[in-house]
């Protein structure tokens, strides 16, 4: 089986549109984690599990993981409700490319320009600053364009990480850390007045933990035998 991780907080036009897209693809068991969306989150016959509130991005994803190991999913496709990334993209590179993680990169894009400015800086300023500490050489670690394989889903801790924004860069970060595979593939960037942004406080405060996660040790000492919490 393979599962689709669709978190969501309000922007329901713009899911039915992803619906629509992904309808195409029925080997896809479609899961959306409304988090705390007010009105709830609409769609027929697809799984929806509901935050009665907003819990934080992190949080739906520790909810889309967990759901996603129980119904034995081989392959787990995080996609962004709003839209922001193009699934036929995401979905032909898991058919192509064999890693514990895809990453979809909008860096390596042609159309990466039309990105904007400010997110491109602060994206290549951030991804950078993890390659030189940890030796590496990715394009774009902060990408909400996510492929998962369950054998690797099953080792990582992610109860123990944030439940909010941060919760990207500490999964990856603790992943690099672990010598897992991981591989990009290109993306274009898909930016309009229907795509969600990050205002500039919570923005601010991804950045701070970002560079927290890079050069803290804190993820090297998390367990992943640990239990989950519930």
């Amino acid at each position: 089986m393979h599962v689709a991780i669709i978190p969501c907080y309000g922007y329901q036009n713009s899911l039915d549109s992803l619906l629509a897209v992904l309808q195409e693809y029925p080997q896809l068991h479609l899961l959306i984690i409304d988090d705390g969306s007010q009105p709830n989150i609409r769609a027929n016959g697809v799984e929806i599990i509901r935050h009665p509130i907003n819990k934080g991005y992190g949080a739906a994803q520790k909810t889309g993981y967990r759901r996603a190991l129980e119904l034995k999913a081989q392959t787990v496709f995080l996609i962004h409700g709003d839209g922001q990334y193009s699934a036929p993209h995401m979905i032909k590179a898991s058919q192509t490319i064999d890693a514990d993680i895809l990453l979809g990169s909008r860096m390596i894009h042609p159309k990466r320009k039309d990105m904007p400015y400010w997110r491109r800086a602060g994206n290549r300023f951030l991804t950078q600053l993890a390659n030189r500490h940890f030796r590496v050489h990715y394009t774009d670690l902060h990408t909400g364009a996510r492929i998962f394989q369950r054998s690797f889903l099953q080792t990582v801790p992610f109860e123990q990480f944030s439940d909010d924004f941060v919760f990207d860069q500490q999964l990856l970060v603790w992943a690099i850390q672990k010598g897992a595979s991981i591989q990009e593939f290109p993306i274009p960037p898909l930016y309009s007045e229907t795509i969600s942004s990050i205002d500039p406080i919570p923005s601010i405060r991804y950045g701070l933990g970002c560079l927290w996660t890079i050069y803290s040790s804190s993820l090297r000492s998390i367990d992943p035998n640990t239990p989950r919490s519930r």
